[in-house]
């Protein structure tokens, strides 16, 4: 939907120019959204844009967020490979990412959608975005301004994905009344994000007497699976379908403990273990990431 005119007839469409770059193009006002070739992304909103919430830290783009490398990677690819398993259940034509960060889940989500809006309402410095010839032709991705909504018409999105960008949000209510006008009747709401009952957190907590790890510098809020469906509920009418905490649960050490983490394999190992030991104890959602699919 275009920022400018907020039209529902017409279409917005990608054009290219003499010198090669891309611009999308409202046929309803004729407005030019031109594409950063730097970042790949169109900007795509009007004056100044006025984003509220938290954006990524460079610590979590470059990886010094995390122990070490070996960790970041079995992390990430856990996170995807257990995303990739919740989506295919729920494949559908149009998906929209919100909080989409550098565009990257545009490639690891690939064959599971026609269809692909990234919206980030942050930008992107070209030292953290993805190759642009690695961007699937069936993907737009666009900088907008969170202040004036989600910049999709309504009733359009099979599912509306929510990638650790969830509790970034200060005004989760409104948020979520907006985002669930751009789904679809049947279509779907999938969250992604940190687990507050992970156990090493309530571990920590315990020890110490105060709520540990709650990282309020850039999360204005905490879940666990079921405070997050308490509040999507609260908000929006949904169903949730669909619930997985219990697939990572190693934590994130300082780095001055990294050489515990000293191979994959071992990592794999200690993980299947820990998921064994909490599932013969009857203890749910204890991981460190969670998945929650709500049905509209």
């Amino acid at each position: 939907q275009c920022p400018a005119c907020k039209a529902f007839v017409g279409t917005i469409s990608i054009k290219s120019t003499e010198d090669g770059g891309r611009y999308l193009h409202c046929s309803s006002c004729s407005r030019r959204f031109v594409q950063d070739k730097d970042s790949g992304f169109f900007a795509f909103f009007i004056g100044a844009r006025k984003s509220e919430g938290s954006s990524m830290l460079h610590e979590e783009m470059d990886g010094s967020f995390f122990t070490n490398r070996k960790f970041k990677e079995l992390c990430l690819n856990s996170q995807i490979f257990w995303l990739r398993q919740a989506l295919e259940g729920y494949k559908r034509k149009t998906m929209v990412y919100v909080g989409c960060g550098t565009g990257e889940y545009a490639v690891h989500l690939k064959g599971l959608y026609l269809q692909y809006y990234g919206l980030e309402p942050f930008p992107i410095s070209a030292k953290f975005a993805i190759d642009e010839a690695t961007i699937p032709e069936n993907t737009v991705l666009v900088q907008y301004d969170s202040t004036k909504g989600i910049p999709v018409k309504n009733n359009v999105a099979d599912i509306l994905l929510l990638v650790a960008s969830y509790d970034h949000i200060p005004n989760p209510e409104e948020f979520m009344k907006d985002a669930y006008s751009k789904i679809k009747a049947g279509g779907y709401l999938l969250v992604l994000g940190s687990n507050y009952n992970f156990w090493a957190k309530r571990l920590a907590s315990k020890i110490t007497g105060k709520e540990m790890f709650r990282h309020e510098d850039r999360h204005f809020h905490v879940y666990s699976p079921a405070s997050l469906i308490e509040e999507v509920q609260s908000c929006i009418d949904v169903k949730a379908e669909y619930v997985n905490a219990d697939f990572f649960f190693l934590p994130n050490l300082p780095k001055h403990m990294s050489f515990l983490y000293f191979s994959k394999n071992f990592m794999v190992f200690l993980n299947g273990l820990l998921r064994h030991l909490f599932s013969f104890l009857s203890v749910k959602n204890a991981g460190s990431g969670m998945i929650v699919v709500f049905n509209k």
